[in-house]
């Protein structure tokens, strides 16, 4: 009775060092899994912080590239409006100019009959 007790024992003995065996290469299976996803997540956190340098960079451009063409829409009105009284100075300037000849024109047709009268 002692030897099959005994006997049982053993196989529970090697039973149990095949499963401590069968844990511990989980054990490192797991380790190895884990140091490999710490490798990752290292990897995205460094990948995040190069986008967001980008992204931050970007941002940065397009507020520049606002205010640039927000001053040169300024600039634009600035000389739009500008040529738009010069132009009606000219235009008055114009008709100033016109109303002179035709006064002058008028004149010497007055002056022309003065001179032919006179004859």
């Amino acid at each position: 009775r002692r030897e099959i007790e005994g006997g049982e024992r053993d196989k529970e003995m090697a039973g149990a060092l095949d499963r401590e065996r069968m844990a511990l290469s989980q054990v490192s299976m797991l380790r190895e899994e884990n140091s490999t996803l710490n490798s990752r997540v290292q990897a995205l956190d460094a990948e995040i912080s190069r986008l967001k340098t980008r992204l931050e960079h970007s941002s940065s451009q397009l507020e520049l590239a606002s205010e640039r063409e927000r001053n040169a829409e300024e600039q634009l009105d600035k000389a739009l409006s500008l040529h738009a009284r010069q132009l009606g100075v000219r235009q008055k300037r114009e008709a100033e100019l016109e109303q002179t000849v035709a006064d002058l024109g008028a004149a010497l047709v007055v002056a022309k009959g003065k001179v032919e009268a006179a004859m």
